[in-house]
């Protein structure tokens, strides 16, 4: 037979590999990851099984059309299926020795396990007794089965949930023993299935076309729609559908499938890592019902095939320049590639993988950078158990494969939907599923009976730094008691155990975490070094306190791009001291007094944060809340009263006169300092003391002064004069950078006119969010999780910048601020500085730098990196 075409106006949409097939250039975005797998490794003269993919332009002309799209494709599926025939040699639905193909998914981002997929497609009831006459009983009916409960799960799987004694019959957990019994439980499942009319397909076509159809429909399936939110894969990329002979690993015991890795994901060595089942199928493997053999084991059972893979997996990983994950079959002494893809790693295997092949020369460093998430970064500072707590946890009472990162405690939930009353919680299972994943998210971590390092539960686990243990042998479930036991360990549902997914270790009792606090030494800091050169802007950290500026700084801050100097005025010592000064007559000498001792608190704080990032900028925000936050509830004036010694109905006038309807937009910020300037004042006094002693002691201190919610060049401008006064009147020769907060739209507008007065600008997007959504984000919370879902935002705003409207508005600032001076330094300290997305954006913009939370600091110098 030629090799197949199809016409013009559905080329785009079937394209066929092996055999005759013309060749093909992979094309992950139309071809599907998996199909662009197998179209290279064709042409690269490796043995894979022949078979043609229906396009992700196939997929899209379904979702628009599925009750025309038969009839658009069917002749080329026709087609396509003779050149599998022509192929294999072996006739699709025919009895004896039928062509048999495989039915799944293949979208262009990787999705493990979130989509369907159909095994030994072709076996009906029509034509089983030949085949298990031909191909041995055993083997025809154990693959009949699979295929019954595959069909049946994707088809009608309420059934399923409904049917006790079917799924029994179709749970392939249990596989059969012998061929008497899958005979017998093949027939049993047709006859339940046909007295609920729900008639077995006996068309080998029929299967196809359901089959394809469930693919398609698969990429809107619950867990594909919230693994593709989680991970960030746009919903319109759809996925493509690839048919593909089959080859059985469970045809003898001279058969086997596995996945296997061309380095340790660990640590990054070279050399095959893996697992291997004798005598089983694929979904074998990755489902995590048995726990496989090391790869390894295949050099005893075949030296010959062992090397052959080996070989292989090498030449294709120098090809690829990076580590792969394969999975093979071999099928009666004969090796096949089914699957060949970049691995998913752990964030310590990224930094270990990653700076080994830059060690080798395979890779540059800007490669390197490009292959580490920033979320992945933010993994590595996940918790672990505090020494003390854990040494006083006793020995442990079972040891699992080390599958997913950090370490945590919680409660043991068997159940998802018993889990608000276990909150924190760990899902418990013999092995996890894709429909998982929404329960996997929401827990501490996941343990489970069954399954490798490549199991769902794994994968799954590594890729969204979920503390997780797979394969703990030792452990048995209960659901009916509602209870699990490990060894001779009895717990129930809702007692604490903690897992340890660094060494695999369970433990049968609550156990104290800490979050990573490191120097960033080791391979991370090397990582972030390479980042830091390659990096334009600079990454400050939003911190208030010693404890957190000494944190950014180890983190590797380039200083305090926000410090917010009223949580200075909260601590139990500090408050009294406020109160007084807002609530007593003008002229008194208690507000004299409350000033003073404020004025002598702030200088030390000031000190302090200085101090702590010595050489490095810091900028101090002056007072931003209104002035009711600090006074007690009307409630509470008795107490106070007693407390400063100041009559009731004074304290009540006062608090009633400060009270707004609307406190954000109103008496805050620079406002407070324009028509009541004392306390922006005596902040100013305590800056210009801290930083003159400071420089008597040798040291270099560097603040920088930033005035809040400005959205006029009035207010900056004036606000500018008597800050100036008051540091001459400290020092005439003292001169520190004064600038202001962009977080009210006006000021975007008008940045051109603000610059003019400004040493500085730094985006408060925090607020500019809430300003130009109309959203407080307070509140937020009853509707905006809905609004995602229905992709009204794709994104929470105030988690990553609303770049059609905020950014609009930052594009206009930046542009009118450069135009009258084009080296004013321009950054972002709101809480959206942190995100990966939201750095991206600035370094288009050309800001300076970015501000988050001391603990996205490395994050954020990676994003950096790769944002350039």
């Amino acid at each position: 037979m030629s090799s197949v075409t199809t016409p013009t106006s559905t080329s785009d949409l079937l394209v066929c590999f092996g055999g005759d097939a013309t060749p093909v250039t992979p094309n992950k975005m139309l071809h599907g990851g998996k199909a662009a797998s197998l179209i290279e490794m064709t042409s690269l003269g490796l043995r894979v099984p022949p078979g043609f993919t229906l396009t992700t332009d196939a997929y899209k002309r379904y979702a628009a059309a599925s009750d025309r799209f038969r009839e658009i494709i069917w002749r080329d599926l026709r087609t396509a299926m003779e050149h599998l025939e022509h192929a294999t040699v072996r006739y699709f639905g025919q009895g004896g020795d039928p062509l048999l193909v495989s039915v799944r998914s293949g979208a262009p981002v990787s999705m493990p396990g979130m989509m369907d997929t159909v095994l030994n497609l072709g076996l009906t009831v029509h034509n089983i007794e030949s085949v298990a006459e031909r191909q041995g009983s055993l083997f025809a009916w154990s693959s009949f089965l699979r295929l019954i409960a595959q069909m049946t799960a994707l088809t009608h799987g309420d059934v399923l949930e409904k049917d006790k004694t079917l799924r029994k019959i179709l749970n392939m957990q249990e596989k059969p023993d012998s061929a008497k019994e899958a005979t017998h439980r093949c027939k049993e499942a047709v006859a339940i299935l046909t007295t609920k009319n729900i008639p077995f397909p006996s068309d080998p076509w029929e299967q196809l076309w359901i089959a394809i159809q469930t693919v398609f429909q698969s990429w809107d399936n619950e867990r594909a729609q919230v693994y593709r939110k989680l991970q960030k894969i746009p919903d319109d990329l759809g996925t493509a559908c690839t048919v593909q002979a089959m080859i059985f690993g469970n045809r003898d015991d001279h058969s086997g499938t596995g996945v296997c890795f061309s380095r340790d994901p660990a640590t990054g060595e070279p050399g095959l890592t893996g697992e291997y089942l004798r005598n089983a199928q694929g979904e074998d493997v990755v489902a995590g019902t048995v726990t496989p053999d090391p790869v390894a084991t295949l050099r005893e059972y075949d030296p010959d095939i062992y090397e052959e893979l080996s070989n292989t997996v090498s030449s294709l990983e120098q090809k690829h320049s990076d580590m792969l994950d394969i999975e093979f079959t071999i099928e009666s002494g004969i090796l096949y590639f089914l699957q060949c893809r970049v691995a998913k790693r752990s964030a310590q295997g990224a930094l270990r993988i990653g700076l080994k092949f830059l060690e080798e020369g395979t890779i540059t460093e800007q490669t390197l950078l490009s292959r580490i998430h920033p979320d992945q970064i933010t993994q590595l500072l996940r918790p672990g158990f505090d020494l003390v707590s854990k040494q006083s946890a006793g020995d442990p009472i079972a040891t699992g494969l080390p599958a997913g990162p950090g370490a945590t405690t919680g409660r043991i939930c068997l159940d998802p939907s018993h889990a608000p009353e276990y909150d924190p919680w760990i899902l418990v299972r013999n092995e996890t599923s894709p429909d998982d994943v929404p329960a996997m998210v929401e827990s501490a971590g996941v343990l489970t009976a069954h399954g490798g390092m490549s199991s769902h539960a794994a994968l799954v686990a590594r890729q969204l730094g979920i503390v997780c243990i797979a394969g703990c042998s030792t452990l048995k479930i209960d659901q009916n008691l509602g209870c699990i036991y490990i060894g001779s360990i009895k717990l129930d549902e809702g007692e604490w155990i903690s897992l340890d997914g660094t060494t695999g270790e369970v433990f049968a009792t609550k156990i104290s975490t800490h979050k990573c606090l490191t120097d960033l030494d080791g391979q991370l800091s090397d990582v972030l070094a390479i980042a830091d050169r390659s990096r334009r802007m600079s990454v400050r950290a939003n911190a208030d306190t010693e404890d957190q500026a000494m944190i950014a700084r180890s983190f590797g801050a380039a200083g305090i791009g926000l410090a917010r100097t009223e949580h200075m005025f909260f601590g139990e010592d500090r408050l009294p001291l406020m109160q007084r000064l807002i609530l007593a007559h003008q002229d008194s000498v208690n507000r004299a007094e409350a000033l003073d001792a404020l004025e002598q608190l702030q200088t030390k704080d000031f000190k302090t944060l200085l101090r702590s990032m010595d050489s490095l900028p810091v900028t101090i925000r002056t007072l931003d809340p209104p002035l009711h936050e600090f006074l007690p509830k009307r409630e509470d004036a008795m107490l106070v009263s007693d407390q400063l010694g100041i009559p009731v109905d004074e304290i009540v006038e006062r608090i009633d006169s400060l009270g707004e309807t609307n406190p954000m937009l109103g008496f805050r910020g620079c406002r407070i300092g324009l028509l009541c300037p004392r306390i922006p004042k005596m902040q100013i006094r305590a800056l210009a003391r801290a930083t003159i002693s400071l420089r008597s002691e040798g040291l270099d201190p560097r603040p920088e002064i930033m005035v809040p919610l400005v959205g006029s060049p009035e207010e900056l401008r004036n606000t500018r004069m008597y800050i100036e006064e008051e540091m001459q009147s400290i020092d005439p020769n003292l001169e520190i950078p004064i600038g202001t907060m962009i977080e009210v739209p006006r000021a975007c507008l008008v940045a051109k006119e603000i610059a003019k007065h400004a040493d500085f600008l730094s985006f408060g997007t925090n607020d500019l969010t809430q300003l130009t959504l109309g959203i407080s984000r307070d509140d937020a919370g009853s509707f905006l999780p809905k609004y995602i879902e229905q992709n009204i935002y794709t994104e929470d705003p105030f988690s990553s910048l609303d770049r059609s409207g905020v950014g609009s508005l930052m594009h206009l600032a930046v542009a009118g601020a450069r135009a009258v001076k084009p080296d004013i330094k321009i950054g972002i300290c709101g809480e959206q500085g942190g995100d990966p997305a939201t750095i991206a954006f600035c370094e288009e913009l050309k800001l300076d730098y970015v501000s988050c939370s001391p603990y996205r600091v490395p994050v954020a110098r990676l994003a950096g990196a790769q944002a350039k």
